[in-house]
């Protein structure tokens, strides 16, 4: 019909229903439906990439900078947007979203830090006075800028943040102070009780031990929100011959931990620590590489007409005999599961000598002609008669018999247990059992002090720090080297991490791992562990130096029931704090002031640096990464939010989450 009508040139008007119309009508709703998925997908992909490259990356949302520089500092977040800090001598509490203090107070004020100086200054003086009096060698006296630093640095390393709801404490020497939430202003203070270690937070309480002079041990808990202390005395008065005897007898200082890049004469006298060595040279720009080996050996010719100074025979005499037995130890634990009380007792003294190094090679590195590309081979030949120099070219391994007695002050019932173990004893407390290490062995009891079993290791057993000052929130490289969790034992030795059945002692699986230092725990029955690219030569000649090979962190999450390593990645740190998904690592470097001008200052030793990355849990890629050229006081985690406090700044970060 529209054919014939606009043959009759007849004009058919458009009605609704028309199919052109309905067509039309078609084609515009397709456009606009097409028009708006693609708005979405734009919007989608534009969501996605800021928050994969900005939202979920950290980026500051509070920070207060300073002119003077701390040598100290902590922070603590309060409810939902409020700060409060200790950074060096001024204690503040700001508004997250504000750059204005609600109120700062100088804990220590510069007419008490100005005293100090003067007090020590005039120590010093006295020392000079005296010695010219006497006719005696004249002691070094710093310059006064020296001492007024080294006075800082103490004094603030002193002061001690506690934080608890909206109260405020500050621990300084012997007290203890509360600072009001709302002025800042100091109020009640409390005498602190002559504690041998830092206190402890649990809960709400700080809690302090320390032994009295009947041989019980004291423990004060002082409420952080009342300001109330109560004290408990744990266990019987101790006779009066084993007071003597503890008293008598000094624990063996530890050792452990060597010296990195020996380029500041003097500085230590410790056999080097081949990792420090190694990780300081390999960080050095290439000037600093090229020039190593003849300010390596500047530092040696220093160090040994230094050695020449010094009096051998009062070093040796320092030492102790190391055959001497009867060395009689005893300590105390106060754990949040319970109390407990032991000593040791040496009945035969034994050390074992082993080589820690390869022999010196046949030929110097330092014959024929002594090029650029041979500066690696001649600081390695160099580090290593530095080593040797310094008596690091063996190891001695404590095999003695100890005499170990464990106590339950708690419980009058329960017998002591006493046995014998081979090797330096420690005792480790858990929530179910109590565990007495030795070199290579330990026993596990249960809080009955019933023998439940014990076990060997391969190699001497690892050792571990746990969680830095009891805070969770803190950073660690994790807990060790004996960790109950569930119904597993987790113990880790210079080469392996093994899985014991709890109760019965049965190894469940073992996982070989390097220089593994800690674990840690989710709530998936995965763990964390922090070990080392290392080889087993590395423990075979642990003082070998060889700044040419590499050691990285290495990071393998495990699955705790079945031994299965699900990934194993080197992240360029280790793990040091998970929170649920939140697996965060960390490593810092703080520059030692040195004088620039030193001919033994290499070019890249005086750079700060700190890294913070946070790997995915499932598949241990990095999901970002964030760097500083400075390092910080102190680094804390809650969720997704990081409190940082540098020298001179504070600073919160912030990321967002799926």
């Amino acid at each position: 019909c529209r054919a014939k009508a606009t043959s009759n040139g007849i004009n058919v008007p458009v009605f609704a229903g028309q199919k052109s119309v309905r067509e039309a009508q078609q084609w515009r709703k397709i456009g606009l439906i097409g028009s708006g998925v693609g708005v979405l997908l734009v919007a989608l992909l534009g969501v996605w990439i800021w928050y994969a490259w900005i939202g979920s990356v950290p980026h500051s949302i509070f920070s207060v900078r300073f002119p003077e520089m701390a040598y100290a500092g902590s922070s603590r977040l309060c409810g939902k947007n409020q700060i409060v800090f200790l950074h060096g001598f001024q204690l503040a509490r700001y508004d997250l979203g504000s750059k204005k203090p609600n109120w700062t107070n100088d804990v220590i004020t510069k007419e008490q830090l100005d005293a100090e100086v003067a007090k020590q200054v005039k120590e010093y003086q006295s020392e000079m006075e005296y010695a010219i009096k006497n006719g005696y060698d004249r002691p070094h006296i710093p310059l006064q800028d020296d001492i007024a630093k080294e006075v800082q640095q103490e004094m603030e390393r002193s002061l001690h943040l506690f934080v608890q709801d909206q109260n405020i404490w500050i621990a300084k020497n012997d007290k203890l102070t509360r600072y009001d939430w709302d002025t800042g202003k100091a109020g009640q203070e409390l005498a602190l009780p002559n504690s041998y270690e830092r206190p402890k937070m649990d809960g709400s309480e700080l809690v302090f031990t320390e032994e009295n002079a009947f041989g019980q041990y004291v423990i004060t808990h002082l409420n952080l929100a009342s300001g109330e202390t109560r004290t408990e005395e744990i266990g019987e008065p101790a006779p009066s011959a084993v007071l003597a005897a503890a008293q008598k007898s000094k624990p063996v200082a530890n050792t452990r931990g060597g010296a990195g890049l020996p380029t500041k004469p003097g500085a230590s006298d410790k056999p080097l620590d081949p990792a420090k060595v190694a990780k300081d040279a390999q960080n050095l720009p290439y000037a600093a590489k090229v020039a190593l080996p003849a300010t390596l050996s500047n530092s040696r010719h220093q160090e040994q007409l230094l050695k020449e100074m010094k009096d051998e025979d009062a070093d040796r005499a320092a030492a102790g005999n190391p055959d001497e037995a009867g060395f009689f130890g005893r300590s105390f634990i106060n754990s949040q599961y319970g109390h407990v009380q032991w000593s040791s007792k040496v009945l035969e003294r034994k050390f074992v000598s082993q080589k820690a190094m390869k022999d010196k090679p046949a030929h110097s590195a330092l014959e024929g002609n002594v090029t650029a590309a041979k500066t690696t081979e001649i600081a390695n030949e160099i580090l290593n008669d530095m080593q040797r120099d310094r008596g690091g070219d063996s190891v001695t391994e404590d095999v003695s018999r100890y005499q170990v007695t464990i106590h339950r002050p708690d419980s009058k019932d329960i017998p002591d247990w006493v046995g014998e173990v081979v090797g330096s004893p420690s005792v480790i407390q858990q929530k179910t059992v109590t565990i007495i290490t030795g070199s290579k062995m330990f026993v596990v009891l249960d809080q009955s002090n019933k023998k439940l079993w014990q076990a060997d290791l391969g190699y001497p057993i690892g050792s571990g720090s746990g969680f830095d000052n009891g805070d969770p929130n803190g950073t660690s490289i994790g807990q060790g080297p004996c960790v109950e969790q569930g119904d597993a034992l987790y113990v880790f030795d210079a080469a392996t991490l093994s899985a014991f059945d709890l109760a019965t002692g049965n190894v469940r699986w073992r996982v070989p791992s390097i220089g593994i230092v800690g674990l840690f725990f989710d709530d998936q029955g995965t763990m964390y562990v922090n070990s080392t690219t290392a080889d087993l030569e590395s423990i075979k000649f642990s003082r070998q130096i060889d700044i040419s090979k590499k050691t990285d962190a290495s990071v393998l999450h495990i699955n705790c029931k079945t031994g299965k390593v699900l990934w194993n990645v080197q992240p360029g740190g280790f793990v040091s704090h998970v929170d649920g998904k939140f697996v965060f690592c960390f490593a810092s470097h703080q520059a030692p002031d040195l004088d620039p001008d030193s001919l033994t200052t290499l070019p890249g030793m005086l750079n700060s640096e700190m890294d913070l990355r946070r790997l995915d849990a499932k598949s241990g890629k990095i999901t970002w990464d964030y760097s500083e050229q400075r390092a910080p006081l102190s680094v804390r985690f809650k969720g997704n939010i990081i409190e940082l406090v540098f020298r001179k700044e504070v600073e919160v970060l912030k990321f967002l989450t799926l």
